[in-house]
């Protein structure tokens, strides 16, 4: 697999600092964990649309009514 096919799990957090220099994809669309992201369910999740793991609205009211 090439490091372009390959997510930078930098960028997915916001952190990358090579811009176009880097070596991996900057590409989003297609990156998103299938995990469900801890942080988002406890309303905690700093990084947004930039987080690496899913922020699935329907999985986060289902944790909530427990």
């Amino acid at each position: 697999m090439e490091r372009k096919d390959t997510t930078c799990k930098y960028y997915m957090h916001g952190a990358c600092k090579k811009g176009n220099d880097c070596e991996f994809s900057h590409d989003l669309k297609n990156s998103k964990s299938d995990m469900n992201c801890k942080y988002y369910r406890k309303g905690t999740c700093f990084y947004g649309d930039q987080c690496r793991y899913d922020h699935n609205k329907h999985h986060h009211h289902h944790q909530q009514s427990k």
